[in-house]
């Protein structure tokens, strides 16, 4: 088994969802993907085996947002640890000439509102919001490796596992169902593939939200990003840098 560590620090769309708790008639409801979270690598999947994967998602906000793009006049703020814990496996058989993945995605978050008008919800105005979130099933994804380029594509669905009670602010998930189709390209610039251009896109179908009737429609997210790997190299001393 393959043990991949990795830490990413960004303001997950699950903001919108968690702050929406706290004025539920007048903010958004976006889609659950999380731009930014595919940042490198979008089109390679791994070599036929079983592999864990370990992303840390942090996110801070002070501003609500209503349904047209505008401030609202509320004093609330909140901050968000999401630790998303994905497990993949590929055969090592083929189809299409592809590498046929599976995947999902058990993800928990602890989260802190704060803010004048939530006095009534918990001590000193701070309502926390703890435990299993959304979960993302990769039931059917299919990976082509060339020589510059890897691509990929497939169908994946997030399921709403965590509690979810309309208008509470408890709350650790988003009460609906998402279908989407992701695609994913990574291109090797150079020969030793170091340095990559990676461009990822998700195209998502939200079901209506349990309870409030409210229905998110499709939203489209989109990744991408150049970079450059720079590997451990040992030293005289013994030591790698």
């Amino acid at each position: 088994m393959r043990i991949c560590r990795s830490v990413l620090i960004a303001l997950p769309v699950q903001l919108a969802f968690l702050l929406s708790s706290a004025a539920t008639a007048f903010s958004q409801v976006r889609g659950v993907y999380s731009p930014g979270s595919t940042l490198t690598g979008a089109g390679t999947v791994a070599s036929p085996g079983s592999s864990y994967s370990n992303q840390l998602w942090y996110g801070a906000s002070s501003v609500l947002k209503g349904s047209q793009g505008n401030s609202l006049p509320l004093e609330v703020s909140l901050s968000l640890w999401i630790d998303n814990n994905t497990l993949a496996f590929v055969p090592k058989f083929k189809l299409l000439g592809a590498n046929p993945e599976f995947t999902v995605d058990i993800a928990f978050s602890n989260d802190h509102f704060f803010g004048p008008t939530l006095l009534s919800g918990g001590s000193n105005g701070r309502v926390p919001a703890a435990g299993l979130t959304n979960t993302n099933f990769v039931p059917f994804d299919l990976g082509w490796h060339f020589e510059r380029a890897d691509l990929q594509t497939g169908y994946s669905v997030t399921a709403p596992t965590g509690r979810y009670v309309p208008g509470a602010l408890s709350n650790v998930s988003n009460g609906y169902w998402t279908n989407a189709w992701q695609a994913g390209a990574t291109i090797h610039l150079t020969k030793s593939k170091a340095t990559q251009i990676s461009v990822f896109n998700v195209y998502a179908w939200n079901t209506t939200q349990q309870g409030t009737g409210i229905h998110p429609g499709q939203n489209d997210s989109l990744d991408y990003s150049c970079h450059r790997r720079s590997p451990y190299r040992k030293m005289a001393s013994g030591r790698y840098w």
